[in-house]
Formats: C-alpha cells, sequence, structure tokens
C-alpha cells in the first residue's frame, strides 16, 4: 500500500488519476484509488479572486459568448482505477476505460488566464498515448472555467486539434452545476463523463446561453447540446480537461 500528495491547482484530481494510471500501466500498481478534494477555507482567496474579476455575482456562463467568471464550489471526487484485463479476470464492473492521458505545465500558476499552447500540448499527448484520433470523440467535457481567457485558451486549442474533424462534438462543463470545486474539478469532470458513457447518454451543456463565437462558427467542431441525447455509438469516445 502507499499514498501520494500532488499540489497542481485545478489540475491537482486529474494529475493524481494519470500518476495512478501511470503507474498501473508500469505494473508499479495493481490497484489505486486517486482524485481529489477541496473545501473552501481561506476567505482572503475568495477575496484575491473576486479582486481579479475572476467570479460570477450570479449565474454562471461557461463557454459563453458573454462569460460571467465562475462560482467557488466544493466537492471531492475519487475513482477506483485497475487494468482493463485485471478488472475483468476478477469480474468487477468498469464503468470506462481510461485510454490514454497527457500532462503539461503552463510555467507558472494559471488559475484565470491559462495558455492555448500548454492545453494543447496536454491533448496532443492525450491522443497520442491512447492511439485516438481527436476527429473521432463524441463528447468533451471541458475545464469550462467561465472566465474570457480561460474559455478562449481551451476553445482555441479544441478548435487546433478538432479542425479535421468531419462532426461537431458535444462539449460541456460540470462547472456550471456545481461550481468551480478546483482541486477537485478534474475528478468531477472524469465521473460526469464516465457516467454518461456507461449510461449511454450525451448530457446536455449548462450555463451556456448565446455559444462563444468559436462555437456558433463551429471553427471548434463543437455544439452545445440543449438537452440529454441517446449516445449511438457503440465504441463512445468522451476527453476530459
Amino acid at each position: 500500500m502507499c499514498s501520494s500528495d500532488l499540489d497542481a491547482a485545478h489540475s491537482s484530481s486529474l494529475l493524481a488519476i494519470a500518476t495512478a494510471c501511470s503507474a498501473l500501466a508500469a505494473g508499479d500498481l495493481d490497484a489505486a484509488i486517486a482524485g481529489g478534494v477541496d473545501i473552501s477555507l481561506d476567505p482572503h482567496e475568495l477575496a484575491g479572486l473576486a479582486e481579479t474579476g475572476a467570479l460570477a455575482t450570479g449565474d454562471m456562463r461557461v463557454f459563453d459568448a458573454r462569460p460571467t467568471g465562475f462560482l467557488p464550489g466544493e466537492g471531492c471526487g475519487l475513482a477506483v482505477l485497475m487494468r482493463t484485463a485485471d478488472a475483468r479476470a476478477a469480474g468487477i464492473p468498469a464503468y470506462a476505460e481510461i485510454a490514454g492521458w497527457g500532462v503539461s505545465s503552463a510555467g507558472n500558476p494559471a488559475l484565470t488566464r491559462p495558455g492555448s499552447a500548454s492545453l494543447l500540448l496536454a491533448l496532443r499527448r492525450a491522443y497520442h498515448r491512447a492511439g485516438v484520433d481527436p476527429a473521432d470523440v463524441q463528447l468533451i467535457e471541458g475545464d469550462g472555467t467561465g472566465t474570457a481567457s480561460g474559455d478562449l485558451a481551451e476553445l482555441t486549442s479544441l478548435a487546433e486539434i478538432r479542425h479535421t474533424s468531419p462532426r461537431l462534438a458535444a462539449l460541456g462543463s460540470v462547472k456550471a452545476n456545481v461550481g468551480h470545486t478546483k482541486a477537485a474539478a478534474g475528478a468531477a469532470g472524469l465521473i460526469k463523463a464516465t457516467l454518461a458513457i456507461a449510461a449511454g447518454v450525451i448530457p446536455p451543456a449548462t450555463g451556456c446561453v448565446r455559444p462563444h463565437p468559436l462555437i456558433a462558427s463551429e471553427d471548434a467542431r463543437l455544439r452545445v447540446p440543449q438537452a440529454a441525447e441517446p449516445w449511438l455509438e457503440r465504441a463512445r469516445l468522451a476527453g476530459v480537461s
């Protein structure tokens, strides 16, 4: 049995899951519990975010033409991970399989001003490891901070990697439902995408009233579904940022 703590701001829980996946793939572990938890106990943090204009004063608008910022959230999300063959041999049901993962760094803490170049690098590494063409992905659970710079950087990177796709992928972010849970945000997005795959349902996007110009123009090859849709493909592919 071993344990490890990681701190990568609001990427922490997904980094923990990626680290666990690497250890499983290397044979260092046979099973892992990975994820993140965040409780907003520091009022100075909230005051600082408010001063930067990052916080919404009303409803969150995510991937919207008129972003409002984000609402803080609290939460805990964990995933139990095993190698696929081992889980099947043990008769343990799996909700989904993590085909690949990718990590990059913007060089400094970037809660409200991430760079599209670092996001694009992480996406390329993930799809390369997975052996999946980004054009084939049907659902993307985005970061979706709801800030003008954050949404633009994310949509720009998605537009770059998906520009050859013949179809539009559904896009959403659980942050519009539960707020920005920071260190637990990635786990929340992964759980949402995993349950969508298992249930065979494309979830509706929330918090998007008027889609961002990159979505409306279809340059990013993305769409924001207004209602739940049956996920008809047998090979269901989702990406999580």
